[in-house]
């Protein structure tokens, strides 16, 4: 009875659970219905909900989602947050919660205009906010309202004060301060803080990188008519962002944002200089398609010359980059180059895998790429190895270098096809021959009829079948399969050649093994009799069937058990064989004695 009770009560509380994370994601469509209007730029925002059921309810929370909306722009979505008393947000009237009988409707937030950094900026550009609402409510939980509200905004025109903005040169490591003059012909009075960007484009839509600082001496500043004031400091920021003084570089299309009196004030655009020289060592360089393999595989062309890059900048706001030619890069290995694509939002990402490298001549490579079949825009990335950093994009296909070093788009079309090959066998001393060769694979057959079948091969750099019991992959993989046709009393002989310099780092060769993935039993089967010929670098093993094989790198242990576990069984055997020979003879004699 006591364990019916307790298994009662854990139902229970599974169950209690289940509503509880129920009411965090139920949506609610016409229950409550969320309304707001229009206002003209830098008016505060109020939001209304009705309550359209038939019993009163107590709102305690309330978070929202906004989304920016312009005609001929993509929809920039902010996350959902809560709203801020410090930015002049009002929730509830100032209380902890609110409530709001049945059929009736009340006002649950004020959204006070703010800086031109937020989304509460109403008066950057003529657009919709729409707005989605979470509302919790006492005794129930979280629900979302799907009933958007939308808010046009309607802009005032920013203020038009006679102020202009301007700097002194710095130098890598100083401060930047930042002046106005008032040129207007009446005192002016500017309040922090200020919004900064380097930037032509000043509409928070734009998604462009903005900082807010505290006006110099403190809430507001007084600059009279003709005077000539500091309002901003800008330290030196992290390496990741605009701020980043600490080598030489030209801030251009700096602006700022301050309120006034009568509203919103904006600066035209201007550069900073950080004056100095930089000297830096980096990789220059080229990279081009060469050839589909037809095996998985293409073959990319690389060139790659260590160079000096040289920077300066001027107190007039000018740039100029230096690149001196230096000595071929040589001994690159395949870990030190990536082939990377461009992602739609700008980003990028490594796809495929380099499965080898091979060095020509000095500073020219050949990289062996895998990835799957088709067309794709790609670029090749040198690795720098001593700081375990990004060095270099290697231009496309540019095997002269100009006096200027111009910039060419590193993006380049690559080609990577599987193709099914017949087998095209020959009558030699009594048997039909036949042998299908790739870059790193043979595969020859024998048999005593005529060989009609078609081959595909694909070489690869990784499995999505996990690695087999206490082995290590070598990311030497191929998938082998009969497409067309019959091999049933045929003898296959499968060679894998491997290199050193494209296996992990520390493998013993002589513990290389193929495997085959045995797809009815899902797991991975080591191949009996291998030859591993380390003079010659190949693998030889024969073939009773078609798979995906992999080369895998085996503890000698592993090996010896399995050997010792096999002549376990044959001494059974031999020993079960001689009891029964000597039975045997025992019986015949005791047969010949009667």
């Amino acid at each position: 009875m006591k364990k019916i009770l307790t298994l009662a009560l854990a139902c229970s509380l599974v169950v209690g659970l289940f509503g509880v994370l129920g009411a965090e994601t139920e949506t609610v469509t016409d229950l409550y219905v969320l309304e707001d209007g229009s206002s003209t730029g830098g008016e505060a925002i109020e939001l209304e909900l009705t309550n359209t059921s038939d019993e009163a309810i107590e709102i305690t929370d309330l978070e929202i989602q906004v989304t920016i909306h312009i005609d001929g722009a993509p929809d920039v979505v902010f996350s959902r947050t809560k709203l801020d008393s410090k930015t002049g947000d009002v929730l509830f009237d100032g209380e902890d919660s609110i409530t709001i009988n049945a059929k009736e409707t009340e006002t649950i937030a004020v959204l006070a205009p703010g800086l031109p950094d937020t989304w509460r900026s109403f008066d950057t550009a003529d657009h919709t906010m729409k707005i989605a609402a979470w509302i919790q409510i006492a005794d129930v939980g979280w629900h979302r309202l799907e009933n958007i509200a939308e808010h046009t905004i309607t802009p005032k025109d920013p203020v038009n004060y006679e102020l202009s903005l301007s700097t002194e040169p710095s130098e890598p490591g100083d401060s930047i301060f930042l002046r106005l003059t008032n040129d207007s012909g009446t005192d002016v009075t500017i309040y922090g803080p200020a919004v900064v960007q380097p930037t032509g484009e000043w509409s928070n839509q734009d998604g462009e990188q903005r900082e807010q600082f505290p006006l110099i001496g403190g809430e507001s500043i007084a600059i009279s008519s003709g005077e000539t004031v500091e309002i901003v400091e800008i330290e030196p920021g992290a390496p990741q962002s605009w701020r980043n003084f600490y080598g030489p570089k030209v801030l251009n299309h700096l602006q700022i944002w301050v309120q006034t009196d009568e509203g919103l004030w904006h600066s035209e655009e201007i550069c900073h200089p950080i004056v100095g020289e930089e000297i830096s060592e980096t990789i220059t360089g080229w990279a081009k398609f060469t050839a589909d393999n037809e095996d998985g595989t293409a073959t990319i062309t690389a060139r790659a010359d260590h160079a000096e890059s040289r920077t300066i900048v001027t107190a007039e706001c000018s740039m100029i980059d230096e690149y001196i030619l230096g000595e071929p890069a040589r001994g690159l290995t395949k870990t030190d180059f990536q082939v990377l694509e461009r992602l739609p939002n700008g980003g990028e990402r490594t796809i495929g895998t380099v499965l080898s490298v091979r060095e020509t001549e000095p500073g020219l490579y050949e990289l062996t790429w895998s990835h799957n079949d088709g067309t794709h825009e790609v670029f090749v990335q040198i690795l720098d190895r001593e700081n375990e950093q990004l060095a270099y994009y290697l231009n496309f296909d540019r095997e002269l270098y100009p006096d200027e070093f111009d910039y060419v788009d590193p993006v380049f079309e690559t080609h990577i096809s599987t193709p099914v090959r017949p087998l095209v066998s020959n009558l030699v001393d009594g048997r039909y021959q036949a042998t299908l060769e790739y870059p790193s694979t043979k595969l020859t057959f024998s048999s005593d009829n005529e060989l009609d079948a078609d081959i595909s091969f694909r070489r690869k750099g990784s499995s999505d079948n996990p690695n087999p019991a206490n082995a290590k992959p070598a990311g030497i993989y191929m998938d082998i399969n009969v497409v067309r046709g019959e091999l049933n009393d045929c003898e296959i002989t499968l060679e894998v050649s491997y290199d050193l310099d494209d296996i992990p780092p520390g493998m013993n060769e002589t513990q290389l093994r193929l495997f085959r993935f045995n797809e009815t039993k899902e797991e991975w089967e080591l191949l009996p009799d291998q030859e591993v010929d380390t003079e010659n670098k190949v693998i030889r093993v024969k073939l009773t069937g078609f798979s995906e094989f992999g080369i895998f790198e085996v503890e000698a242990a592993d090996e010896e058990d399995e050997l010792a576990e096999t002549g376990t069984n044959v001494y059974f055997y031999i020993l079960l064989g001689l009891l029964l020979v000597i039975g045997g003879l025992a019986l015949l004699r005791n047969r010949k004695l009667a």
